[in-house]
C-alpha cells in the first residue's frame, strides 16, 4: 500500500460465488472471508477497514421486530 500511495483501504466480505462467479459455490466461504477481514482490520486498525458478509437468514433469526406502538 505504501508504495502506490493507497493511505486506507475497505475490504468487504464475500462468498465464494461473489468471488469467482462460480454458481456451484453458492453462498458459501463468507465466514472465512469475514475472519481474514476483521483479522487485517484488527492487525492494522489505522489503515484497514471490514465490512462483513451477513447471512441473512442466520441474521433474521436473531433480531426481533418491535411492535408498532
Amino acid at each position: 500500500m505504501d508504495e502506490t500511495g493507497i493511505q486506507r483501504v475497505v475490504m468487504l466480505g464475500s462468498s465464494a460465488f461473489a468471488i469467482t462467479s462460480n454458481y456451484r459455490l453458492g453462498f458459501t466461504g463468507f465466514h472465512e472471508n469475514n475472519l481474514e477481514i476483521i483479522a487485517a482490520a484488527r492487525a492494522h486498525s489505522d489503515r484497514v477497514e471490514a465490512w462483513p458478509t451477513l447471512d441473512p437468514p442466520a441474521f433474521s433469526t436473531k433480531c426481533r421486530r418491535r411492535p408498532h406502538q
